[in-house]
């Protein structure tokens, strides 16, 4: 079948540029341009058409909108761990994983993702394997008020002191208040932000949701700094998009319980923190302290 296979995209004058076989021999998995596809498939089908019609193999199964990602590294095979530090990654930034190839030389690790997550995983991987150890923060702010403005303003102070010490790099990537909202991927000026979020464009929580998703930035957070019940209820729309939620509103965690129930195990499933510290206690930090007693 492997030889049919290949002789038939052969002849089609298709490249093949990404090949993985289950163990068991049960399917074969291969990566060809876009424009490729359809014409494959054809081929394929018309060269197993038999087998197709006595139902010992499936028609072939086209998906599109993939992209490749690779890792290639002289002596990968002497540095253990390699291939799980790469998976755990993009794991933890929610980046599905759709099909893996290692080469014979150790040389190369492959992976298939979404094109919408290519971004994504070039800069997480570059983070972890690449760059100095630092972790770069995007934060999404709703509600700018007394607190809110406050809160900001602490970041902008203690920018320097997370990245110099804590080797950690804070961006704000998106804010909003109950008129006007704004977004710059390359981190919003924490100096002049009033002035930029008052020539924002018409605040809409529906499109901040969906500019936020769409900008799929690794490591975002969005944090609640209102008291409002509406923003209360869309938690779960960025926890299962692997975006973590800080709130210092208490309306989400004294609602029904499910609802709490609910926020928790998305949080656990989708691994994506949610933080309610200041809920309790008039923020002082009790939630933490029961945590680790």
């Amino acid at each position: 079948s492997s030889k049919r296979l290949f002789e038939v995209l052969f002849l089609k004058n298709i490249n093949i540029v990404f090949i993985t076989q289950a163990s068991s021999e049960h399917s074969i998995c291969i990566g060809i341009l876009n424009s490729d596809a359809q014409t494959a498939k054809s081929a394929i089908d018309n060269e197993f058409e038999l087998e197709i019609s006595q139902n010992k193999i499936y028609p072939c199964l086209v998906e599109q909108d993939l992209c490749i990602v690779a890792l290639v590294g002289e002596n990968m095979k002497n540095h253990q761990g390699l291939s799980g530090k790469m998976f755990s990654t993009l794991g933890k930034n929610n980046v599905n994983i759709r099909a893996i190839a290692q080469g014979a030389s150790e040389r190369n690790i492959s992976v298939v993702i979404n094109k919408n997550d290519v971004n994504k995983a070039l800069n997480t991987l570059h983070e972890r394997f690449f760059e100095e150890q630092s972790k770069q923060l995007n934060l999404f702010v709703m509600g700018v008020g007394n607190v809110g403005e406050k809160f900001i303003e602490q970041i902008n102070q203690q920018k320097k002191f997370l990245k110099d010490n804590l080797k950690i790099n804070v961006r704000v990537i998106g804010i909003s208040n109950s008129r006007k909202m704004i977004f710059n991927e390359e981190g919003i000026s924490l100096k002049d932000w009033k002035e930029i979020l008052q020539n924002g464009e018409e605040a809409n929580l529906t499109a901040f949701i969906q500019t936020t998703k769409k900008l799929n930035l690794r490591n975002s957070i969005f944090i609640d700094i209102t008291a409002n019940e509406t923003v209360a209820s869309i938690y779960d729309q960025f926890l299962q998009e692997n975006i973590a939620v800080v709130t210092c509103n208490k309306i989400a965690c004294s609602s029904k319980f499910e609802n709490y129930k609910n926020l928790k195990n998305l949080s656990r499933k989708y691994n994506a923190p949610f933080l309610f510290e200041t809920n309790v206690g008039a923020g002082l930090p009790i939630i933490d302290t029961l945590k680790h007693l």
